[in-house]
């Protein structure tokens, strides 16, 4: 059967649209309720507001898909400092009463893939609440280094299966994506070494992290609707 060409073109047209309004962003204002000045990224990293103008200036935001706010330039790897995370669609204001550290953010990262918010990938963090530097992948992972074992972010829909020992040996612990699309966000020191309410395996293909967990697995392909 051969298709329409304007069906087609309009098939192409919703695709390329549909995939935009996937496109991560976060949009910071100096007023209280997303009004006054304003700046939005232009990447998934902002690791020093001040050479921008934004250190400490927001006090409400705009986002698509998950966003990490530091207290400290660098995503507090050189000062010790507050950490809060927001899962944002892009219609709703995140304002100064429920932004704890409106006025106070010098540092912001996107967990994710930078094309697409629902997409699969996983993001690995050196510190626990996100913080210090990070290895994020869509991918299987052969090694990660020890550092790298503090914290992560899943998004997307597939289930990851982590390892005690490199080359998927050991023994796997499955956090599994939510119905939804949501991401999920864990302690490994926490949830991970206690093995609390998580399923012993994933059954399906494998990733993994160095001394302490490798991942695998995807539950389901694709991204969620």
């Amino acid at each position: 059967m051969v298709l329409p060409l304007m069906f087609l073109v309009h098939l192409t047209l919703f695709v390329f649209v549909e995939s935009l309004t996937q496109v991560p962003f976060a949009t910071l204002y100096s007023g209280k309720y997303c009004d006054s000045d304003s700046i939005t990224t232009e990447g998934m990293y902002e690791s020093s507001l001040r050479t921008i103008g934004w250190d400490e200036k927001a006090h409400s935001v705009k986002m698509l898909g998950t966003w990490i706010f530091y207290e400290r330039e660098s995503f507090n790897s050189f000062e010790e400092g507050q950490t809060i995370h927001f899962i944002g669609d892009n219609d709703i204001c995140i304002n100064s009463t429920t932004l704890q550290l409106a006025g106070q953010i010098s540092s912001i990262r996107y967990a994710g893939l930078p094309w697409s918010y629902k997409d699969d990938a996983i993001n690995i963090y050196e510190v626990e609440d996100f913080q210090g530097d990070e290895i994020k992948s869509e991918k299987d992972l052969p090694f990660v280094a020890s550092q790298f074992q503090a914290s992560l972010i899943i998004t997307g829909c597939s289930a990851w299966t982590f390892y005690d020992r490199p080359s998927y040996h050991g023994k796997p612990v499955c956090i599994n994506a939510t119905e939804d699309g949501q991401p999920v966000l864990t302690s490994i020191s926490g949830e991970l070494k206690e093995n609390k309410v998580l399923e012993p395996m994933c059954i399906l293909r494998q990733i993994k992290i160095s001394s302490l967990f490798h991942f695998c697995t995807r539950s389901k392909t694709g991204v969620c609707e």
